[in-house]
């Protein structure tokens, strides 16, 4: 992955969406204030679950600043999501269109070589900006989450004096600390299936427009088989007679749990599990965070076979399209195995 295919793509990536220095500089302003608001209100979140203090003030405090954070992200995820999908979509196409598709496949490099390494190149021309996203997603998801919770944990807790006491259990400082590592590490997983999916789209045709038509529909597709995978198990046993919540992992979660949270984490790519995971809780209700700790290790599972079965899938189209194959798929040559 760190050869030459993979350099050469990254040289060509970042030649090719280079912006003006105005716009540079007017970006950069925007991420670090943005990432600014991020860290406190996560630090707040963080510092009310170690304090036991409630960190609502805060949020109160950058007001409207707060809401335009949310938006921000929102935009940022979905811009970085279709970016990847453009420069995958491109990789390989666009040495189809200008006529080096040849020389690339008659240098001796083989299929997974350029498929890897231009899916590495678009990985590695991502990861900071993914990663800013990442420290964004935790802060704006923790903070909508515990401000959440907190409002309905209030409006329950005042009923609560009416017909019983009912307590709110705040989320541990480990409960926050887990909520920021889950968002992080499954934005960069979707990272990696993003341009694993925009280099499949890219071996398939010489068209740019369709290529990207073709990876984001290959994205909508394979979240929807997964689904689709994940929620077979249930209706299965439904109809015979049986349930998953059954099926108990643990004291406190069951086998369907982790599953239908898998599920809704493949859609939202961790919101859920973040905000389940700060949420304030009430009475005697049994805290989420070993269901959910198993569903964000799920579901990084899954998005890793999700990535490499695009890849490999990518690998045989290139083979189809001249390239060579893997070492592993060529043909024996029994005098240079005795030489």
């Amino acid at each position: 992955m760190h050869g030459p295919i993979a350099q050469a793509e990254l040289a060509h990536q970042w030649h090719s969406t280079g912006q003006p220095r105005w716009r540079q500089q007017l970006y950069a302003v925007e991420r670090r204030v943005g990432l600014a608001l991020a860290l406190i209100l996560y630090g707040g979140e963080l510092a009310g679950a170690l304090l036991r203090r409630d960190p609502t003030p805060i949020g109160e405090t950058l007001g409207f600043a707060a809401t335009l954070l949310v938006i921000f992200t929102g935009l940022y995820h979905f811009l970085l999501m279709f970016r990847t999908l453009a420069l995958g979509a491109n990789s390989i196409t666009r040495e189809k269109t200008g006529k080096t598709w040849e020389m690339l496949v008659l240098t001796g490099v083989d299929a997974r070589q350029i498929v890897w390494g231009k899916w590495w190149a678009t990985v590695l021309r991502q990861w900071r900006q993914y990663a800013l996203l990442g420290v964004l997603r935790a802060g704006v998801i923790a903070w909508l989450g515990g401000s959440a919770s907190r409002i309905l944990a209030s409006i329950y807790t005042s009923y609560g004096y009416t017909y019983g006491d009912l307590q709110t259990v705040l989320p541990s400082a480990l409960d926050v600390l887990a909520a920021g590592l889950v968002v992080f590490l499954l934005t960069l997983a979707n990272l990696g299936f993003t341009a694993a999916c925009g280099v499949l789209a890219s071996s398939e045709t010489r068209s740019g427009a369709l290529a990207l038509a073709r990876a984001v529909a290959t994205r909508l597709t394979i979240l929807f088989v997964a689904l689709m995978i994940l929620m077979l198990p249930s209706v299965i046993l439904d109809l015979a007679g049986w349930w998953l919540d059954r099926v108990q992992l643990g004291s406190n979660f069951s086998l369907m749990d982790v599953l239908s949270r898998t599920s809704i984490t493949l859609l939202d790519n961790g919101a859920s599990l973040g905000s389940e995971l700060v949420a304030y809780r009430l009475g005697n209700t049994s805290g989420s965070t070993p269901s959910a700790l198993a569903a964000a290790i799920l579901s990084l599972a899954i998005y890793g076979v999700m990535t490499w079965g695009l890849l490999r899938m990518a690998q045989r189209r290139a083979v189809r399209h001249l390239a060579l194959p893997p070492e592993e798929n060529k043909p024996a040559n029994h005098i240079t195995k005795r030489l």
